[in-house]
């Protein structure tokens, strides 16, 4: 093992977790869409992915699609989205053009004024899972305009499937890091405790293992300089290694659960001083194959996890096997945090969701297949 040492935590008095409440109010907006993964920029809004759906568009369905949120503090009325036209356009085949995917977006971080975000590749077989591959792109001017992470542009077809193109794809068919969520550290990444962003990722199409990686914040585009989470040591830090294949597991989820599982939100809560992590499970065991090209037959799970580090250990502090919001036919997955909606005591944060909720003819992902977000409060102990 390429052994690139290990890393210490500094640990403090950070209060402890004993649960979560949820606000009846529930905003929802959109055309449809779902995953919404975000972060704060430089520009104080917060720039969001959108898959499968109209977004906040009329005319044009996409596969993926980046918006920014224009909003009040705490989300406390429904917000502003804007279209970004200068992002590539990964349209849906349905629409009649050749843009389609599969291509779906999920970490995005803002880091020193600059966006960064994974484009995932999916294999189009058992509901285009698993992923077997990610682009990285970026955008120095607040999203007006993006490049690869190699400098270059996207040419005519910005869903090429070229090696060159792709920034993680493991050869040994087991695909980490293939799809990515990033450890957001407040407005910009200013509230990083360290150099280093930190990217989470389930162990491929092991969903319940969950893996970790970071780099130097100045060398986000250069493959070779990330790093990879191999163990916990004793003093609460963490060893790294240059190599993927001697990657380790940071924490394990129950398993039996479908392939679209696990891929946690992380947020730093800076008034906590903690890390605090959202992620559920899809296709709960006994609901139906977690290898079934449709993973919605039922709600999800839903648990938030605490830790001092960026890296863990994880400590539960409320999880529930059947996930709803306002109605038992919800049917509730992919959990994320906003990074700008925290209240000044750190107690409130807001969950924003995804819904397949079938409409009364049994027509899946048609009621609240939208952005969905609720305030949530932490319960000190």
């Amino acid at each position: 093992m390429a052994n690139k040492g290990k890393q210490t935590a500094n640990r403090g008095t950070s209060p402890v977790l004993q649960g979560v409440t949820f606000d009846d109010k529930i905003i929802r907006d959109c055309k449809s869409g779902d995953n919404w993964c975000m972060t704060w920029a430089a520009d104080d809004h917060q720039y969001v992915f959108m898959d499968d759906g109209f977004g906040w568009n009329e005319e044009r369905e996409f596969n993926n699609r980046i918006y920014r949120i224009v909003d009040t503090p705490n989300g406390d009325v429904p917000f502003t989205a804007e279209d970004l036209p200068g992002y590539p356009d990964y349209l849906v085949r349905r629409t009649g053009t050749d843009y389609g995917g599969p291509w779906y977006g999920y970490g995005i971080v803002s880091v020193d004024g600059v966006l960064y975000a994974f484009i995932s590749l999916a294999s189009g077989v058992r509901f285009n899972l698993p992923f077997v591959g990610c682009k990285l792109i970026y955008s120095g001017d607040l999203g007006d305009s993006w490049r690869r992470f190699d400098g270059l542009g996207f040419g005519e077809d910005p869903r090429t499937r070229d090696a060159g193109t792709l920034f993680f794809a493991y050869e040994d068919k087991e695909w980490p890091f293939t799809c990515v969520e990033i450890v957001q550290c407040g407005k910009d990444n200013q509230l990083a405790k360290d150099e280093y962003v930190y990217l989470y990722s389930p162990n491929g199409v092991k969903m319940h293992e969950l893996n970790l990686a970071r780099v130097r914040k100045d060398r986000i585009l250069d493959k070779s300089a990330y790093e990879y989470f191999v163990k916990h040591t004793d003093d609460g830090g963490a060893e790294w290694t240059d190599r993927i294949s001697d990657r380790g597991c940071v924490h394990t989820f129950p398993e039996g659960w479908g392939l679209y599982s696990w891929l946690p939100s992380v947020v730093y809560n800076k008034p906590l001083d903690l890390y605090i992590m959202a992620t559920g499970g899809t296709q709960r065991p006994g609901t139906g194959d977690p290898n079934n090209p449709f993973m919605h037959f039922d709600t999800g799970s839903l648990g938030f996890y605490r830790s001092e580090t960026p890296w863990g250990p994880w400590t539960e502090f409320y999880y529930t096997e059947q996930w709803y919001a306002d109605s038992e036919r919800n049917r509730l997955y992919q959990p994320k945090l906003s990074p700008k909606w925290i209240s000044d005591d750190g107690t409130e944060m807001v969950l924003i969701f995804s819904d397949a909720q079938a409409d009364d003819a049994g027509r899946s992902h048609s009621t609240n297949y939208r952005w969905n977000h609720r305030k949530i409060t932490l319960i000190l102990e």
